[in-house]
């Protein structure tokens, strides 16, 4: 907001940001947002034998917003935003571990800078190449179904 909006004095910008995350959740409970192919399928069987967590940079309500309207929240055992705690992705991603009681994990991600927070974590990096960014891993999915099959072997 300091950037957007550099002539209006901080109690306004706060403001702004709250009526537009309010507006975001609106949007979301009915709008909500489309999953990729094979996600929601995946998504089910990968919950039948893994503990499934979601680990993102979003505001603090985006990800149960996003879980219920893609009917997925059933499948998700655990979940932590950026905005729940302004911290970086790699303490949330232990975060969840901790709380969870994982003694491994890996995390699943679309950028460079995923992989990064992965790496800080001490977790192995998953790519999947159809998502915003690029990255090198020794694991990479073109797509969330050879993602499924690998982990479902």
């Amino acid at each position: 907001m300091a950037d957007l909006f550099k002539d209006k004095p901080i109690k306004e910008q706060d403001k702004i940001a709250d009526l537009v995350e309010q507006i975001q959740d609106d949007l979301l409970r009915t709008e909500g947002g489309n999953l990729y192919d094979g996600v929601q399928k995946g998504l089910q069987a990968l919950s039948e034998k893994y503990k499934l967590c979601i680990v993102s940079n979003c505001p603090a309500n985006v990800i149960k917003l996003m879980m219920k309207y893609s009917q997925i929240d059933h499948l998700i055992a655990d979940s932590f935003a950026h905005g729940e705690n302004g911290m970086p992705k790699n303490h949330n991603i232990n975060l969840l571990m901790k709380r969870n009681h994982f003694s491994s994990s890996v995390y699943i991600g679309d950028t460079e800078g995923d992989k990064i927070q992965s790496e800080l974590a001490g977790v192995p990096f998953v790519f999947v190449s159809y998502g915003f960014g690029k990255a090198q891993s020794e694991l990479e999915f073109d797509s969330f179904e050879l993602l499924t099959n690998y982990f479902l072997k």
